[in-house]
């Protein structure tokens, strides 16, 4: 009976869809044990910091100076004279404080290049660690939630308001949506975003589709475990910087469970931000890792209170990584964060509604605001 045309029919078509479903299964298999095996080496890398220590690797020394770069020393306390000519202690032992909020699998070193600068100027600088970030494993990343990046970040701002008149908070990548939730009960005086992460670039936003799905987010985070860190270009960072990728420790592959958090925390912001003198949005020209810097700028518009200043701003010469780039990316970062240089401000906000012309097809605004003095008309201030 197996001769008849029918029956053969019948028969290929449940064949056929084994054959399928064994071919993605077996697809499935290959990718995962890809990813795990990633997961191992990159467990093993972190295994071997407390093997040989900090110092003996260029990549892992890194680690040592985040240690030190999160405990600033506090100064003696100053005076000021008082009225009948007595010596009154100050109010508080620093002007100006300056907590560094770091992004997605980022550790404090990053911020080393701006921190220096800021001390220098006589600034309290205060980088703390990220919740999940800068273990040996991954086995705190895997439990940590979304909320643990804004109270650690609230318990900083906390410090830094104790010690200093005056906090400006710099936040980086999905660092700034956590400052942002913080900023919506806490007073900040300047807010400041580099590379901010309050909207995915288009290229991951199926991903995050898929993570929040009610069923499917909890089940594709608890069997796929972890995956491999996207390349931008080529590049394992999404930085310009050779040097910031040759020489310092960076994620090989990423815990699909800290993806998740990361994606359901852009989605809490909710009220109006209490900051009270300034909002800035700093970008490279050239980042690839997050959404473009003007469709970020209409969407934090609605959060920025009507009476403080906002500005959005395109770095040249550099990517996502701002805090890792060149020194000359990082004296024009402290330039603005530090130096408040209100001429560059306004000169790299003009340049990206440049490019947001030029993007758009209109060349004559593209061309008023390029010749109304960027920062590449020769005065060095832009790198």
């Amino acid at each position: 009976m197996w001769t008849e045309s029918g029956s053969l029919a019948e028969l290929a078509f449940p064949v056929m869809v084994v054959a399928i479903a064994s071919g993605v299964s077996l697809l499935c298999t290959v990718l995962l044990w890809r990813t795990q095996k990633v997961s191992r080496d990159t467990a093993a890398c972190f295994d071997r910091i407390e093997r040989v220590g900090f110092r003996s690797d260029p990549q892992l020394r890194s680690l040592d100076k985040s240690i030190a770069l999160s405990v600033p020393p506090l100064p003696p306390p100053a005076a000021t004279p008082g009225a009948a000519g007595a010596v009154l202690p100050r109010k508080k032992p620093f002007e100006k404080g300056l907590v560094l909020i770091g992004g997605f699998g980022d550790m404090p070193h990053m911020w080393e290049g701006l921190a220096e600068r800021a001390s220098k100027a006589g600034w309290y600088t205060l980088a703390p660690r990220t919740p999940g970030w800068g273990r040996t494993d991954f086995r705190e990343a895997n439990k940590v939630c979304w909320t643990d990046w804004v109270l650690a970040c609230r318990d900083s701002l906390a410090v830094a308001r104790g010690l200093c008149d005056e906090v400006t908070v710099v936040a980086h990548s999905t660092g700034a949506p956590v400052a942002a939730l913080v900023a919506e009960t806490q007073p900040i005086d300047r807010l400041i975003f580099t590379g901010p992460n309050f909207l995915s670039q288009a290229g991951d936003r199926w991903a995050k589709k898929l993570l929040l799905r009610p069923v499917v987010g909890p089940l594709v985070t608890k069997y796929l475990g972890t995956v491999v860190k996207k390349r931008r270009r080529g590049r394992p960072v999404d930085s310009l910087n050779v040097a910031s990728y040759e020489t310092a420790f960076y994620l090989t592959c990423l815990p699909v469970h800290t993806l998740r958090q990361m994606w359901i925390l852009q989605d809490k912001l909710s009220r109006p931000w209490r900051v009270s003198g300034e909002v800035l949005m700093l970008m490279g020209e050239s980042d690839e890792s997050v959404a473009p810097l003007l469709e970020q700028a209409d969407f934090v518009r609605g959060y920025v209170p009507e009476d403080v200043s906002f500005r959005a701003c395109s770095i040249p010469n550099a990517a996502h990584g701002l805090p890792t780039e060149t020194e000359g990316v990082v004296d024009t970062l402290a330039k603005i964060v530090v130096g408040g240089d209100e001429d560059l401000i306004d000169k790299l906000a003009l340049l990206a509604e440049a490019k947001a012309a030029a993007a758009a097809g209109d060349p004559a605004i593209a061309s008023s605001a390029t010749n109304g003095g960027g920062p590449g008309d020769g005065n060095g201030d832009a790198h």
